[in-house]
């Protein structure tokens, strides 16, 4: 589908198609979350919580969809140049792999990579009491831990896809105030730890704000395939610690 010229017929239809073309500046990468044949409650409720931390370039599909990504992704790929979609996670679950997400990177609608995750445990944010939930369409500080980040082929695929899919709109200026979730992403030989953490600015008395941060949730998740690591991933949703910015 991706390669078939197509004309547009009214002015909607020309002004839809020239947002697809190439830009200098490209847009936000958008992010479609979808239901396999066979989906767990735990992923269902992953992806609600996946999709209100990237609320506003993400948009979550509760229809079933019978497609196998990693055994064919043209589906994903005709998806991709109908929603302008650079990013996808589908849910399957099946007996040999139970909760399973497999994530997905296009370039220009055609397949880059992909990764197939299995989701552990899972804690919601609104399991965790006083807990307030972060907002929507802000920029969260991401900070990758470890060294395996950089001298790993396999981790810097993953630390790119992570990046990709969380670091939100492209700007040239930050406003502290707007920065209210930090994504701690830490990794050993053969772990990832994956947690969030709300961002509170407190008065320090200086120019300097005193910083905050509390933690509110727990994703654990293994690394099935591609890279092919055995990884467990564990993705925190807010917590208490100080975070220099």
């Amino acid at each position: 589908m991706a390669d078939q010229v197509r004309v547009a017929k009214t002015r909607r239809g020309r002004k839809a198609l020239k947002e697809k073309e190439s830009k200098v500046h490209e847009n936000p990468k958008s992010i479609i979350y979808l239901h396999g044949a066979k989906c767990s409650q735990t992923v269902k409720e992953v992806f609600k919580a996946l999709h209100s931390m990237t609320r506003g370039q993400s948009a979550l599909y509760s229809r079933k969809h019978d497609i196998r990504p990693l055994d064919d992704h043209t589906y994903l790929e005709s998806l991709s140049f109908k929603q302008d979609a650079s990013l996808f996670m589908v849910g399957t679950s099946n007996k040999k792999r139970p909760n399973c997400i497999t994530v997905a990177r296009m370039f220009s609608h055609r397949l880059l990579d992909m990764s197939e995750l299995e989701v552990t445990a899972f804690k919601p944010i609104h399991k965790f009491k006083g807990v307030d939930k972060p907002s929507g369409m802000n920029k969260p500080a991401l900070v990758f831990q470890g060294h395996s980040w950089d001298h790993d082929a396999k981790m810097k695929q993953l630390k790119s896809l992570f990046t990709d899919i969380f670091r939100g709109p492209i700007v040239s200026r930050v406003n502290l105030n707007g920065t209210d979730r930090a994504l701690i992403f830490s990794a050993d030989d053969t772990h990832i730890f994956m947690r969030q953490y709300r961002v509170d600015l407190k008065p320090s008395g200086g120019s300097t704000p005193l910083v905050e941060v509390c933690f509110v949730g727990v994703v654990n998740v293994g690394v099935l395939s591609s890279p092919p690591l055995s990884v467990s991933v564990s993705v925190s949703l807010s917590l208490s610690l100080s975070l220099s910015l």
